[in-house]
């Protein structure tokens, strides 16, 4: 039972490791959105580079693809949606475990999915090895690898 806790609806406080994954992902997004409006292929390069891309991986060896692709995004609204989901639980969370178990727990997360995602890039059902997956949530960006 929860004897003297109150309930609140209240949005929760930026904790240690909120504020730096939301401040890491919203510099990302800024930067690859300079790179697009810039009118050169930077931008899409960029996502290739830290997005996702199953081939790139298993044929090239780009594991840090693993990590980075959680920090790219695909859209304005991908981003925000990705960002009030993460602060809304992710918050509760570090404050209950701390913020080393909650980085612990992030990090196996988006390494996690990166590994599963490339699993199911490879059995064909859905994903392409060659597309980019951006962001945590998994948004896939349409550029093909050449």
């Amino acid at each position: 039972m929860y004897r003297g806790r109150t309930v609140s609806l209240s949005f929760p406080p930026f904790t240690f490791w909120m504020k730096r994954i939301v401040l890491a992902c919203a510099a990302m997004y800024l930067v690859s959105t300079l790179l697009q409006i810039s009118g050169t292929k930077a931008g899409a390069y960029l996502a290739i580079y830290l997005g996702l891309v199953p081939e790139l991986v298993v044929r090239h060896g780009m594991v840090w693809q693993l990590a980075s692709y959680s920090l790219m995004h695909a859209g304005l609204w991908h981003l925000l949606m990705n960002m009030l989901t993460l602060w809304m639980f992710g918050a509760q969370e570090e404050m209950d475990w701390g913020s080393r178990k909650f980085l612990e727990f992030y990090l196996f997360c988006v390494v996690g999915a990166a590994v599963l995602t490339v699993a199911v890039a490879y059995l064909h059902i859905g994903v392409s090895p060659d597309i980019p997956t951006l962001g945590a949530s998994g948004g896939v960006y349409g550029v093909l690898v050449a």
